[in-house]
């Protein structure tokens, strides 16, 4: 009697949690499953992509839904014109992103920072995520500074041997003791870095590589992220305008 009534008891919720177990179990296989795939296929859709880029290039226009006539030109040529900008946007993007990274990383590492070449190669890996690639270099940077200039060993009396202080290791002799100012001269790296990228190198070379003026790549950078908002904004800013 005791066990029917626990079985009636306690059998519904059983079944709920091994339901639920069940379904996310299988949505995890699954979408590992998914993952790996997509990892083994986009090497092979790649190579077959770069194998067939000229014979894509010149058919493309062939699949699009639209009979031969005068407004299929006209849109081929709009789209062609739009993908020699795209093209030549993310070029100049690319060339701004490797500036970034190696100024951020000749000036960490003339502030001793360890790794601080390696931290300008991520910030040229990710300088295509405006603010949030030079967000995520930031981050461990100041975390690495903060570690690295707080290390301090012993200093030992010459007579007695005794410890009687310890010094900061790794450190500026003009900030002997301000270990502070380390994180915050690594800050200020990357704010002079960025304000860099904003107003002189990204206007220009950017600028320039797609025909806008600096003041219009700058304006645009502006414009396009106050009506789209954010990270999208100023990521498609230049291609829009």
């Amino acid at each position: 009697f005791s066990s029917e009534r626990w079985l009636k008891d306690h059998m519904p919720g059983f079944v709920k949690r091994l339901q639920s177990w069940t379904s996310q179990a299988l949505s995890g296989f699954l979408g590992l499953f998914g993952y790996v795939v997509g990892l083994l296929l986009v090497p092979i859709y790649l190579y077959y992509f770069l194998k067939e880029s000229e014979g894509i290039k010149q058919t493309w226009s062939d699949y699009l839904p639209l009979r031969e006539s005068k407004f299929k030109s006209e849109v081929v040529a709009t789209l062609t014109e739009i993908n020699g900008y795209l093209i030549a946007f993310f070029r100049g993007q690319m060339l701004v992103s490797l500036i970034d990274g190696a100024l951020v990383g000749l000036c960490l590492t003339f502030i001793g920072l360890p790794g601080g070449l390696l931290i300008g190669v991520f910030v040229a890996l990710l300088g295509l995520l405006p603010y949030v690639g030079s967000l995520l270099c930031w981050i461990p940077a100041v975390l690495i500074a903060v570690s690295h200039f707080s290390q301090t060993r012993p200093v030992y009396d010459p007579v007695t041997h005794a410890v009687v202080g310890r010094h900061y290791v790794n450190t500026w002799a003009i900030f002997p003791d301000q270990i502070w100012v380390y994180p915050v001269i690594v800050t200020l790296i990357f704010v002079v870095v960025q304000k860099i990228n904003s107003f002189v190198t990204q206007p220009r070379i950017v600028g320039d590589s797609v025909g806008l003026h600096p003041l219009t790549v700058i304006f645009s950078v502006i414009f396009w992220s106050l009506l789209i908002g954010g990270f999208l904004g100023v990521l498609l800013a230049v291609p829009l305008t």
